[in-house]
């Protein structure tokens, strides 16, 4: 299990760890500046951090690092390069593994990489600044003033690649091909903060999560006889009864008939679990669970897929929750101390 966040005293924030249902520790940790979300390639051999700063080398903007997965699942550094993005937030990697791209949350921004054999970072490919898509939203003070890039995530759709992503300043989905341009949009209710996606594993919905609103959105895609990609968005279903919190991840649980999404601020930290039907429509919530833990910024499925890692940002530990019967969450009584988890990631 991999652990990425924000640095605290200066001290390393990327750590290679083991992991058991019965404990959590750390193996190896390593010095990049705040490392807040890691990716894999698709082959596994190799992980990926970003850089979240302002400044990369002297330079405006911030970086993305390169390591290679060594035996016991140790880090190997590789290279690093900047992403001429302020904040970069989140990143992946397209499914042949020849490409990394990076989404920049304060520069409004996405950076195409190519990779190189070694799993190192090459040359930027793309530099797209999402002002060409148009205006902010302006709706929410302070946040929507500007593009504010926050996912980027490869799906294959019919033997094509697209991109997918989350810009919560212009209250915006995306969809791009691989040389960044625009396949199609979908605008999101003014003041909604597009955030994140998570994609059913076997049905043609994606899920996007409103950082602002509190909200999930489904999104059905499909293409039309032309060929060209359609997207219907439902109707947004409120993720907490508490109108304080905004959120932060989202995930389908690996059954395919739950979804979780984390949410952070205003005394009212949780977990909220929404109910999928067969068709992947969202049935409606199901729970509310409150953690102990403050601001949970990100989880990750355990490998069997029973239970979660749940990283919180502003109480300095992660913790393992299990799923009873009922789909209710239930402390694991297994925690490790780490400062300022922002990501969580199963080899």
């Amino acid at each position: 299990m991999y652990i990425g966040g924000y640095q605290k005293d200066d001290a390393p924030c990327l750590h290679c760890c083991e992991f058991s249902d019965s404990a959590m520790r750390v193996l190896e940790s390593y010095d990049v500046s705040n490392a807040s979300y890691l990716c894999f390639s698709p082959d596994k051999k190799y992980l990926y951090a970003v850089i979240e700063t302002d400044k990369f080398e002297g330079t405006k903007g911030g970086g993305v690092a390169a390591f290679a997965i060594e035996a016991g699942g140790k880090l190997r550094f590789i290279n690093d390069a900047p992403t001429e993005g302020e904040h970069p937030c989140h990143l992946s990697v397209s499914g042949d593994g020849c490409s990394l791209y990076v989404a920049n949350y304060s520069g409004g921004s996405t950076t195409f990489y190519n990779l190189l054999k070694n799993g190192g970072i090459g040359s930027k490919r793309v530099l797209l600044k999402h002002g060409v898509f148009g205006a902010p939203s302006m709706a929410v003070a302070n946040r929507q003033q500007n593009p504010h890039a926050h996912f980027i995530q490869p799906l294959n759709i019919g033997g094509r690649e697209t991109l997918w992503v989350c810009d919560l300043g212009l209250d915006m989905v995306l969809v791009l091909d691989e040389k960044g341009q625009e396949i199609t949009r979908l605008s999101m209710p003014t003041g909604f903060g597009a955030r994140h996606i998570a994609f059913h594993p076997g049905l043609p919905v994606a899920y996007v999560v409103g950082e602002l609103s509190a909200e999930v959105i489904a999104v059905n895609y499909s293409t039309n006889a032309q060929g060209a990609l359609v997207l219907n968005a439902g109707t947004p279903i409120s993720v907490s009864p508490d109108a304080k919190v905004s959120c932060a991840a989202i995930r389908v649980i690996p059954a395919s008939r739950y979804m979780l999404v984390s949410n952070r601020g205003g005394g009212a930290d949780s977990l909220s679990v929404l109910e999928l039907d067969e068709n992947g429509a969202i049935a409606g919530l199901s729970d509310v669970y409150k953690t102990r833990g403050k601001c949970p910024r990100d989880f990750a499925f355990t490998p069997e897929g029973d239970g979660i890692v749940v990283a919180y940002q502003d109480s300095d530990f992660v913790e393992l929750l299990k799923w009873d019967n009922s789909k209710a969450l239930v402390p694991a009584q297994v925690e490790l101390a780490v400062a300022k988890p922002t990501c969580v990631l199963f080899e």
